[in-house]
């Protein structure tokens, strides 16, 4: 089973002038601080996933790929996408990706950003299925995706999706061609109770029907609970302190 129990709410945070900071003796366990695109190089990794293993699959979001990274590695393995960083919307390519997780039968999910697209890859494949959305199809349809930067599935294989090029949350539910709005935020997001840019989300599946999600262009996260209007959202900042275009968000293991 992929449930697992959770706790400490860590959040990612770029270009920040906030002071957060993480344990200074941190040991680097992928990439060599050079952007590249060789196998021990990444260029502006955006989102990591870790196994029960300690194997990282990492979105190597301006190459193009997934890299898989075992520990102890100096070089990491391409797993989705083409290993010399290029783009392309083939199914064996990637643009621009964002998010990946997997399903409970070892499947992949990426959110495939720049081809407005979610792609599943079985275990062991490059070859990628378009599962929501469509390459080159940009679109507010309930079809359609716009710069969908962030994936997670829950342990029935629906998907849910921080569309954020059209400022929404999407459900998906698994061998279907159009996903559910959860949460609309289209109009420009100047209030309180709608979004801006959505980008990391977060689903509990063992602790309550709550979703979790960052909105990169108004420095909060949220908690929003099914069913409930996106103008009940409760929106927060880390301890009190500012947060400043948090991105992608996740809460570390217990056993």
């Amino acid at each position: 089973m992929k449930t697992m129990r959770h706790f400490t709410f860590v959040v990612c945070v770029i270009a920040s002038g906030s002071g957060l900071k993480w344990n200074l003796t941190g040991v680097t366990v992928a990439g060599n601080g050079a952007s590249g695109h060789n196998a021990e190089n990444l260029n502006q990794p955006r989102w990591l996933y870790i196994d029960a293993n300690d194997i990282l699959y990492i979105c190597d979001y301006n190459n193009n790929r997934i890299q898989r990274w075992l520990l102890g590695a100096t070089n990491g393995t391409t797993v989705a996408g083409q290993s010399d960083g290029s783009a392309g919307a083939g199914s064996n390519q990637l643009h621009q990706p964002g998010g990946i997780d997997f399903d409970n039968n070892g499947y992949m999910y990426v959110a495939d950003s720049g081809n407005d697209r979610v792609q599943r890859y079985a275990p062991n494949s490059n070859n990628g299925t378009t599962v929501a959305g469509s390459a080159g199809n940009e679109g507010s349809a309930t079809n359609e995706l716009h710069q969908p930067i962030s994936v997670v599935v829950d342990d029935n294989f629906n998907m849910f999706i921080s569309d954020m090029g059209n400022k929404r949350v999407v459900k998906w539910a698994a061998n279907t061609t159009n996903g559910t709005i959860l949460i609309d935020g289209s109009s420009n997001g100047a209030a309180n109770g709608q979004l801006k840019n959505p980008y990391g989300i977060l689903l509990i599946n063992d602790s309550s029907n709550q979703i979790y999600l960052s909105d990169q262009s108004k420095d909060y996260v949220g908690i929003w609970t099914f069913g409930a209007g996106i103008a009940n959202t409760t929106w927060f900042t880390a301890n009190g302190t500012d947060l400043n275009q948090p991105t992608q968000i996740t809460m570390d293991r217990v056993a």
